[in-house]
């Protein structure tokens, strides 16, 4: 048995062998010695004859250190476009065993899209929604002339805006930072635990059982969390409204609310591929970036922790650049 806490052990040991730092060999101690362990055993000192103080090696010091930086950054860089190159390769629709693989889904549906998630985005949809409501209509510049004149246009505009822009971009947001951390800290865990190693053991691809369930999970989720969002901020909107416009009825709301969201054809909402297609990307791109930093090599606890770090700060920048390009598509 290698020890360090050789005083709790020495009663009921046969045989004590010390590892001498010095000579590199192991050296049997005489019980009648035992009692001289203490001394016996010296930290191990590097010898270093190079002085902190000597402009070259601290010179040499911080190019290896720069040089090391650099190597991570390409080493990094290679492997996520590596990644990215051979996702859709990895995402082939197919379980081994399709009852598990629909456990797996039905796990991680849950973890991304359960209770807590819809009181989140739904306390997230009634926030915007009585902020946008409220104080366009609070801060209008001479109100007394200009809201006789603008109330409907005002509406027409916060309606267009909650359903295109901000209701979109606020919950992708929300989704990224607190469905993405779970995510990578469920896969963190099962990386750290050794559960994917034991996958592998089995002949069975982690992607299989663990990034699928998981795309399909935020595919799924994403669309659907948002639209919880979308109708707690409509409903609290038409509540802030009446009951700062008492004279104005809820048809009023829905009137002119809608004016520029309505379908010709009276269908779906105006916009409805934009938002659809912003959902779907943004929960794509949150599950990859989740499953990958939970997959990535996990040698204490507080690597999962900054694999949770490092997701909410890449898949809410991934969201942000994701509306932006298609805002500039969309309109």
């Amino acid at each position: 048995m290698v020890t360090h806490d050789y005083l709790t052990l020495l009663p009921i040991a046969d045989e004590v062998l010390l590892l001498d730092s010095q000579t590199s060999r192991l050296i049997r101690i005489e019980q009648d010695q035992w009692d001289q362990i203490s001394t016996r055993m010296q930290p191990v000192a590097l010898a270093d004859n190079t002085s902190d103080d000597d402009p070259a090696t601290r010179m040499s010091r911080y190019t290896r250190l720069a040089r090391q930086r650099v190597d991570d950054f390409f080493t990094a860089t290679g492997s996520a476009i590596w990644t990215a190159m051979a996702l859709p390769f990895e995402l082939r629709p197919y379980f081994p065993h399709f009852r598990w693989g629909m456990r797996f889904v039905l796990h991680y549906l849950r973890l991304v899209g359960g209770p807590s998630a819809w009181f989140y985005l739904i306390l997230a949809g009634m926030i915007i929604g009585f902020t946008s409501t409220y104080f366009t209509f609070e801060f209008l510049p001479f109100q007394a002339y200009t809201q006789p004149l603008l109330i409907d246009e005002l509406l027409a505009s916060i309606g267009f805006a909650l359903y295109r822009i901000l209701v979109p971009v606020l919950a992708t947001i929300l989704i990224a930072a607190r469905c993405g951390a779970a995510v990578a800290a469920d896969v963190g865990v099962k990386r750290y635990g050794g559960q994917v190693d034991a996958l592998q053991t089995l002949g069975v691809k982690p992607r299989t059982y663990l990034l699928l369930p998981i795309v399909i999970a935020f595919v799924i989720a994403t669309p659907m969390l948002e639209w919880m969002s979308l109708s707690a901020a409509k409903l609290i909107s038409l509540v802030t409204f009446l009951s700062t416009h008492p004279n104005e009825g809820p048809y009023f709301w829905q009137q002119n609310f809608y004016r520029n969201l309505a379908a010709i054809d009276g269908s779906l909402l105006r916009g409805w591929q934009w938002v659809l297609t912003k959902n779907l990307i943004c929960g794509f791109g949150i599950a990859c970036i989740a499953y990958y930093q939970g997959l990535a090599p996990k040698k204490s606890a507080n690597d999962v922790s900054g694999a949770i770090t490092s997701t909410v700060l890449w898949t809410t920048l991934y969201v942000l650049i994701v509306h932006f390009v298609t805002a500039l598509i969309e309109f």
